[in-house]
């Protein structure tokens, strides 16, 4: 054969309209991304219709490679399929179809794709990418299914929804779950460099913040320097403590000043996971 294939099929308690909007929506990409890979976003048009494109930078150990995309079929909540323009294999096509029976939609992943002199690299490195393949779309099957049923059983009405400390751990998880998940949210940003349309800026050691987004419905704030990049020295405990202070006040304050303020505020700086200290 000249192209390896490789399929799998997930079922969803969720209408089709419901699973191919998910899809649809910014975060997509991102909320289907395993943690362990090491993939950028470097750019990405809206949606996926037909002409849309992304760019991503794909980690592979000791370098990096490009990765363009494009979308070439789409078909409202039927079918949709992209390809690699460019990147580390010589061919790669996806497809995503959708096929609802009983409230209940089967959404099958074709993938055709071959490696760099396939016809001698599928038998020395077929194996890692089929390895590779399997685990990924386990990870895709568990959180498309999970957010998918989630969002069909509890039909949330879409909310704004401002996230500090976007670019953390935390946040970089929490923000793509609430895209696809209808909600519009509202990034606070310290790097100018890295403000997005939509975005906001901040600088909670100047007691500055850029906007006061009257019209967000919750407030979420994860900000803080971060606690497991060094060791704990006089410095790095006064710096953990000092940059929740400050943008916790700062943001208790633009909500005070506020017309409408948020109905909620969620704060959370930090988690812990402790043994057993026996007797300490």
């Amino acid at each position: 054969m000249n192209k390896s294939t490789y399929l799998c099929t997930t079922e969803i308690q969720a209408d089709a309209h419901s699973a191919f909007e998910w899809h649809e929506r910014e975060g997509a990409l991102l909320r289907l991304t395993p943690p362990w890979e090491s993939i950028e976003l470097l750019e990405k048009n809206d949606g996926i219709d037909v002409g849309a494109t992304c760019t991503l930078n794909v980690g592979t150990g000791f370098f990096s490679i490009p990765w363009q995309a494009e979308h070439i079929e789409y078909y409202k909540d039927k079918h949709f399929k992209d390809r690699q323009n460019s990147g580390p294999f010589s061919l790669w096509e996806h497809s995503h179809d959708f096929d609802e029976n009983d409230n209940k939609t089967t959404i099958t992943d074709t993938v055709e794709y071959k490696l760099p002199l396939h016809f001698i690299s599928k038998y020395v490195a077929g194996w890692f990418v089929r390895t590779k393949l399997e685990r990924m779309f386990a990870y895709r099957q568990n959180v498309s299914k999970n957010d998918i049923e989630i969002l069909n059983e509890y039909k949330q009405e879409p909310q704004t929804i401002v996230v500090s400390g976007s670019t953390g751990a935390v946040g970089s998880a929490l923000i793509p779950y609430l895209q696809t998940q209808g909600h519009n949210v509202v990034r606070l940003v310290r790097n100018e460099r890295q403000l997005c349309i939509g975005d906001v800026c901040w600088n909670p050691n100047a007691d500055v913040i850029e906007d006061m987004f009257e019209e967000a419905d919750v407030m979420i704030h994860l900000a803080g320097e971060p606690i497991g990049d060094e060791n704990w020295t006089n410095d790095k405990k006064l710096s953990i403590v000092d940059s929740r202070v400050r943008s916790t006040s700062l943001l208790a304050k633009t909500i005070s000043n506020m017309k409408k303020p948020p109905k909620l505020l969620i704060c959370a700086s930090a988690i812990g996971y402790y043994g057993d200290g026996g007797k300490e």
